[in-house]
């Protein structure tokens, strides 16, 4: 049986190999874009997305006239100082040709990886966002096995999943240090088709939503909703081999917990 790790690997490579063939085929379109100045570039690059399979209308058909409450964790990842990676120019670009060719190879690669973890872990992306997901686990029938899904994923994101895609770029493109933040909250959901005819999708409305989507600011780290923390199922050694540690930041009006994994 194929490993989570091995099924990373094998997205990476295939999301990078594939972007290196989309780059040889449009890329070029973008010298242009890049010499009439960085703002301009950066409209582009922030609304450049991945295209998916699945969205929550697979997982929950809920009709356009009706909707539907739902306890969710919700899961935020996001690549952390990415306005910066393309801001700021360092030494040497490796084999990357521009900024907007860094942000797209990048980007490739991360988003549907992070995608894969989530998945293994029972859980489901919503959305790509930029350089981030929003994803998210049922808590409605089992809510110990979402919280604990929910832990295992982000554990795995920050532990092994960063420091993997990290080493790609080094290795093909000479990039920097990669850090990803994760954050963690749950509570009631609406369910609702939003948009027009037959694109109309289902979106995630409550207050997870918000908070898992500030407490994303870590590097390589993993917050926790004061809430979401209070639920967590307890096991024979704790909370399922994590614990946890108050915070407080001026970056955040919320009440939140640092996840310690402890192995």
């Amino acid at each position: 049986m194929t490993t989570l790790t091995e099924k990373v690997e094998e997205t990476i490579d295939k999301a990078l190999q594939r972007a290196e063939s989309n780059w040889k085929e449009s890329g070029s379109a973008f010298d242009e874009l890049m010499s009439e100045g960085l703002e301009h570039a950066e409209v582009i690059i922030k609304g450049n997305a991945v295209s998916r399979n699945k969205s929550l209308t697979d997982f929950f058909p809920v009709d356009f006239n009706s909707s539907e409450e739902r306890d969710l964790v919700c899961i935020s990842a996001d690549l952390r100082d990415s306005t910066n990676r393309i801001k700021t120019h360092f030494n040497d670009l490796g084999s990357y040709k521009n900024k907007f060719q860094r942000a797209y190879y990048i980007t490739s690669a991360l988003l549907p990886s992070l995608e894969v973890v989530i998945n293994h872990y029972d859980g489901f992306v919503s959305e790509f966002l930029g350089d981030g997901v929003l994803g998210f686990f049922d808590a409605k029938k089992q809510k110990s096995d979402a919280i604990r899904n929910s832990g295992m994923a982000s554990k795995y994101i920050v532990q092994s999943l960063s420091p993997m895609l990290e080493k790609r770029l080094q290795e093909y493109y000479k990039e920097e240090i990669m850090h990803i933040g994760v954050g963690l909250a749950m509570s009631p959901t609406l369910l609702s088709k939003v948009g027009l005819g037959s694109g109309a999708e289902i979106k995630a409305f409550g207050p997870c939503v918000y908070d898992a989507s500030k407490l994303n600011f870590g590097r390589n780290e993993v917050f926790v909703e004061s809430s979401l923390q209070a639920e967590w199922p307890k096991a024979i050694d704790g909370n399922g081999g994590l614990s946890f540690k108050r915070m407080s930041s001026s970056k955040v009006d919320l009440d939140y917990y640092r996840m310690i994994p402890n192995s």
